[in-house]
């Protein structure tokens, strides 16, 4: 979909991205936190990108594209 190619898009081109810091991004104002949360959850799923726990907030979960 729009939305989680827009994700993907955004997750190759910055690094330290976290899905706070994707919603504080003005592109995406216009999507909803669990918009974007359930684009996310495609991608991980997919194994097109990962998640992994941030060192400095173990609440943030950094997102990166698959090894």
């Amino acid at each position: 979909s729009e939305v989680e190619r827009a994700v993907f898009s955004y997750i190759t081109s910055n690094a330290n991205v976290t899905i706070t810091s994707i919603k504080n991004d003005p592109y995406f104002s216009k999507y909803s936190l669990s918009t974007i949360k359930r684009a996310v959850l495609f991608l991980t799923s997919n194994r097109i990108i990962s998640a992994d726990q941030s060192s400095e907030d173990r609440r943030e979960m950094i997102l990166t594209l698959q090894q």
